[in-house]
């Protein structure tokens, strides 16, 4: 974003591009069920989902859990 407001486009989009994956990770099902699981996941402890919300199942863990290891946050 600061990129982006300081109107230096091809850095904005080079972060975009590096980041997308992740961008894409994080609705692999209902928001905020996997941003919960990556911040909890990576330490910073913002706890359980509320119900109606479930946890994210043990196939979308595994992705997010991939995800988070290639982008070195665990």
């Amino acid at each position: 974003v600061t990129a982006f407001d300081e109107r230096d486009n091809t850095r904005a989009l080079e972060l975009h591009q590096q980041y997308f994956q992740v961008f894409r990770k994080l609705f692999i099902c209902s928001n905020p069920i996997p941003l919960k699981y990556c911040l909890n996941r990576i330490g910073l402890n913002v706890g359980p989902c509320r119900l109606p919300l479930v946890e994210a199942s043990g196939a979308h863990q595994a992705a997010l859990d991939k995800m988070l290891q290639e982008i070195g946050l665990i």
